[in-house]
């Protein structure tokens, strides 16, 4: 969690440095491009890097052998996402003017993000965090350390805003390589036998993955329907959007701990812990909700500058549905954990389906507080069906999940304190 908040301020840094530099219409621009990238690699990878957790921790497959399997079909899954962003990225009436050279390049990077998070997971599998965080955070300082070298010249433009990821993108899977490097050894002794069992259980991650990110994001491409005449719509919002997504990384940060230490136990241990989890996000949920609500205005100023003030009232907003989402999280995680992934899928396809169908109604009416409204009442509807599930499915007692105790506040201070040594 410590890695994730320091690779989540990195990033925070590099996008107030590229939202003042490149205004509202530009960040607009650079962060729908960026966004399109992220969606098709996890389109691509098919859900086989969270696959690998489950076959390597619930299938005693060894180590070396998921390893293998997953790299040789990142070479191939990467090469899919690079075709397929070509492509899309020749719509110039959507996503604007960008450059031929622009285009190849985003399309190497989507490669390369598409290997690393097809192998990446084996890290935590092993819960090797250290070197998982190391690779994740070696990707955003080489993006932040460019971006100011590209600013002290005055050349920062969308572009090259892009072409900055790119470099940390590659530079993290060379890293990552390295770490796995023995693990590799054997990738031309592949079993395609192992592919085929990991695709075929990772596509029902990858259902999830998709809806979740588009669930996410979402907003951008539909405020960018609406509104086609410049991206400053885009930037606005998508600024609100980062920054609850900048929140959402505790929960984030959580997740594949607790997915792959409950893959590993009973379905009673882990009911045992899901109301604990629960309870614990909806107190962070509650904390991070009042913090935006009251403060949105100031932190947007501060990031940002005057010109993003538009994004403050979407930010209100958008707080209320983050909080809906922290009480999500122990269920996005006890679902896959018990072999059922697709339930997740179920949870965050409402979600989605209900925010798209409002969006379509209130962007049109409120703009980019519509668009933040909408997803309010997705993530409502989605925590609803998912512990409705949950209720019936694993018999989940939803007065553990929801009773806040003294004791869990008391334990959520203790472990944020250091621990002393005893010998």
């Amino acid at each position: 969690m410590a890695g994730t908040i320091g690779l989540t301020a990195v990033n925070t840094i590099i996008g107030i440095l590229l939202a003042r530099y490149l205004e509202p219409d530009g960040m607009g621009q650079y962060q729908l491009c960026l966004t399109t990238v992220i969606l098709i690699v996890t389109l691509g990878n098919l859900g086989v890097g969270q696959a690998s957790i489950y076959f390597v921790n619930n299938q005693c497959i060894p180590l070396e052998e998921a390893a293998s399997a997953g790299f040789v079909f990142s070479i191939i899954a990467g090469a899919f996402s690079a075709i397929l962003l070509f492509v899309l990225l020749q719509i110039k009436s959507y996503f604007g003017l960008l450059s031929l050279r622009t285009i190849v390049i985003l399309s190497i990077g989507s490669w390369a993000l598409s290997c690393q998070t097809s192998i990446l997971p084996l890290l935590m599998a092993h819960l090797r965090i250290m070197q998982y965080v190391s690779v994740q955070i070696l990707r955003s300082i080489l993006a932040l350390v460019l971006a100011c070298f590209v600013i002290s010249l005055s050349l920062l433009t969308v572009s090259s805003a892009l072409f900055v990821q790119v470099a940390g993108m590659c530079g993290s899977l060379l890293l990552l390589v390295w770490f796995l490097r023995k693990d590799l050894k054997k990738w031309f002794n592949v079993s395609f036998t192992l592919i085929k069992r990991m695709i075929h259980f990772g596509l029902q991650f990858s259902v999830g993955n998709i809806i979740n990110l588009l669930n996410v994001n979402i907003g951008l491409y539909l405020v960018r329907y609406f509104y086609t005449e410049d991206f400053s719509y885009v930037g606005h919002y998508g600024r609100a959007a980062a920054i609850c997504s900048l929140l959402l990384v505790i929960p984030m940060s959580l997740g594949p701990i607790l997915y792959s230490r409950w893959s590993s136990l009973s379905l009673d241990e882990r009911l045992q812990q899901v109301g604990l989890a629960t309870r614990l996000m909806i107190i962070l949920g509650l904390a991070v909700c009042v913090l935006l609500v009251f403060s949105a205005k100031w932190i947007v100023l501060l990031m940002y500058g005057s010109e993003y003030f538009p994004a403050v009232l979407p930010l209100r907003v958008l707080a209320v549905g983050l909080l809906f989402r922290f009480i999500s999280y122990p269920l996005m995680q006890l679902f896959p954990s018990s072999g059922h992934p697709l339930l997740t899928s179920v949870l965050l396809g409402t979600s989605l389906i209900v925010t798209a169908a409002a969006m379509l109604v209130l962007i049109p009416l409120y703009s980019i507080v519509g668009a933040a409204g909408s997803v309010v009442i997705g993530n409502l509807f989605g925590a609803i069906v998912g512990y409705t599930i949950a209720i019936k499915k694993y018999n989940v007692d939803l007065g553990d999940c929801f009773k806040i105790k003294t004791a869990d506040i008391r334990y959520i201070l203790q472990n944020l304190m250091p621990r002393r040594r005893t010998s």
